[in-house]
């Protein structure tokens, strides 16, 4: 393959499948900055910044639609590519415990691209709420998580109702249970039905039948 010199090049090597690229975000000097890592066909590495704000577009869309062509249309995480840079968000995801954390955010980006030997992934890239620094969540796998449109409020509380115990002496206790195990669906569920408005995406690990508490 012949050596690319030119932007132009390198977005028609990678259209024709030549050159296989992932964006990825250097924050380092306070920036954004669009850095493409990927391999050549050859399998030799292959790196490369660009600064024309229209070519990261352009090469961007050419990026998705290899992505697109490859991997399932039914893909959950594919959905991140219709997020609007600079609009507000709200994602409850399980946590490594199996409990829930939300987060209210302002996207920046999202980068599809293998990770570990999860083919079918997505990088999601944002500003939180109150923060100056942007942050990144990866999603692979059977990573269960709701999105909303717009800063909302859902319930991701642990505990069900307290029960106050006495001993006997001077001192009381309460009692409080988790509402579920750990990685039930429940919370999501919960979650789901304190939001008034849909979600833009929502990912079960099961799916729920039933009430799972009274």
């Amino acid at each position: 393959m012949k050596e690319l010199k030119t932007v132009d090049e390198i977005i028609q090597a990678v259209r024709n499948q030549k050159l296989v690229l992932n964006e990825t975000h250097d924050f380092s000097n306070g920036r954004n900055d669009h850095v493409f890592r990927g391999k050549l066909e050859s399998g030799s590495h292959y790196n490369v910044q660009i600064f024309d704000r229209e070519k990261i577009i352009e090469l961007k869309q050419v990026i998705q639609l290899n992505y697109n062509a490859q991997y399932s249309q039914f893909s959950d995480f594919k959905k991140f590519a219709d997020l609007k840079q600079g609009n507000k968000y709200t994602l409850v995801i399980q946590g490594e415990f199996g409990f829930l954390n939300a987060i209210q955010f302002t996207f920046e980006a999202v980068n599809f691209a293998k990770y570990a030997q999860y083919n079918d992934s997505a990088a999601l890239i944002f500003l939180p709420k109150r923060k100056r620094k942007l942050r990144q969540i990866q999603f692979y796998g059977n990573k269960s998580f709701i999105l909303w449109e717009g800063w909302q409020n859902p319930d991701t509380e642990i505990f069900g109702r307290s029960t106050p115990k006495s001993e006997g002496g001077p001192f009381s206790i309460t009692v409080s249970k988790s509402k579920y195990s750990s990685f039930d669906s429940g919370y999501l569920e919960d979650a789901l039905k304190s939001v008034p408005v849909a979600p833009l995406i929502s990912r079960f690990p099961e799916k729920v039948e039933g009430k799972r508490h009274a």
